[in-house]
């Protein structure tokens, strides 16, 4: 059974993916990709620093940008896989292992886990300083996904209750360190199988 590498060392590996193919905004991806005007973007940028909401759903629902559009194009610069989230129903486990604050905060949905990695929906690319985060605070590695803002939202607001009092920022959590771990055959299996549903399914989204 192979020893993996310690989970801040596996996550730097992850976030360094998302550094790199990162420096370019979502935003100028979609001018150079033509699926939207300068003008647009630049509109929407204006009303993100007026209301806070995600770039992309501004673009949605300035109908400048449609889901399918924004999600392939998140998938194809980021190189993440696509999940098909229409009547899927999470199970209460995995949600219960993810803080509901967090998930409603950063619209991130926790569909699957195996092993010490997490499997998480989210319609837009998450910062890097959300994805480490994430591992510092539930201690499972991110494997993100694209999908559907709609979906996303639909299962957040159905099985994830939203706190009342949703605070801006998280506080600070100590780096108290964590020990290696043990990742089976099975577990890695399984998230390649994940990654390659994914991929069929985001090629079969035209």
């Amino acid at each position: 059974m192979p020893i993996s590498k310690r989970p801040k060392e596996r996550l730097a590996n992850v976030i360094d993916h998302f550094e790199r193919v990162g420096r370019k905004q979502l935003g100028d991806v979609l001018v150079d990709e033509k699926l939207i005007a300068k003008e647009q973007l630049h509109e929407a940028v204006g009303e993100r620093q007026r209301s806070g909401s995600p770039l992309g759903q501004i673009l949605i629902d300035s109908s400048y940008l449609s889901e399918w559009d924004l999600a392939k194009a998140v998938a194809a610069h980021y190189n993440l896989p696509y999940v098909d989230l229409i009547g899927y129903e999470p199970d209460a486990e995995v949600i219960g292992s993810f803080p509901a604050d967090l998930a409603h905060r950063e619209n991130l949905l926790p569909f699957d886990a195996f092993g010490k990695v997490i499997c998480l929906a989210c319609a837009e690319m998450p910062s890097v300083e959300i994805l480490k985060r994430v591992q510092e605070i539930t201690g499972f590695t991110p494997c993100l996904y694209v999908c559907l803002g709609s979906e996303l939202k639909r299962l957040l607001t159905n099985h994830i209750d939203k706190p009342a009092d949703l605070p801006e920022l998280l506080p600070p959590t100590p780096d108290d360190g964590l020990d290696e771990i043990l990742v089976t055959d099975e577990d890695k299996a399984g998230w390649e199988k994940l990654f390659d549903l994914g991929n069929e399914e985001v090629l079969r989204g035209e």
